[in-house]
């Protein structure tokens, strides 16, 4: 079996438990992961935050964005044009249209710039599997490693469910590892 068709089957089983996730147990997940998020040191030090619109049963942090702004964060939200994703300012006042792999995203024109922020940005990101070493298995797609692969200077906290959470994954060479891995902790 290839590294490619592992992570494949792998995404597919934890995906599966994912989805069987009760909305209380979410809900509570989710409330104790942006807990934990918001005591991290890189958290409060960062001006700008990154976070994703959640699907299928994703940790929503989305929900949080009026906390966040309350701590003086600036929102951005990806968005993906072709082969390659970018981040764009959002606001409540910003729409959100249905975009790539019908993931809703911002209808905005203010895309973020690295020079603008450098080392004071966090990206927060989804995925489907995760190991405590921070090893990451997103969607197939590759778009978050692109990104980050051009933009090395943004640091980066990757968010799950405990069940979620595996001993190994076989990584390759193009997948970036997050910093930090959040995940809640009741199984």
């Amino acid at each position: 079996m290839t590294i490619s068709e592992s992570k494949k089957a792998l995404r597919k089983e934890i995906l599966a438990k994912r989805r069987n996730l009760s909305e209380a147990y979410q809900k509570q997940a989710a409330k104790e992961i942006y807990e934990k998020l918001r005591a991290l040191a890189v958290y409060k030090e960062a001006t700008v935050l990154c976070l994703y619109v959640p699907i299928q049963n994703e940790v929503d942090l989305f929900q949080y964005i009026p906390e966040f702004r309350a701590d003086g964060k600036q929102i951005y939200l990806p968005r993906v044009n072709g082969n390659t994703m970018d981040f764009y300012a959002y606001n409540e006042q910003t729409a959100l249209v249905e975009g790539a792999y019908h993931i809703l995203e911002p209808d905005s024109m203010a895309q973020l710039e690295p020079e603008e922020f450098g080392g004071s940005c966090l990206i927060v990101m989804p995925g489907a599997v995760f190991t405590k070493n921070c090893d990451r298995i997103g969607y197939g797609g590759g778009y978050y490693d692109r990104y980050l692969a051009v933009h090395p200077e943004y640091h980066t906290v990757a968010v799950g469910y405990a069940v979620q959470i595996v001993d190994s994954i076989k990584t390759e060479e193009t997948d970036i590892k997050p910093e930090l891995i959040l995940y809640n902790s009741k199984q």
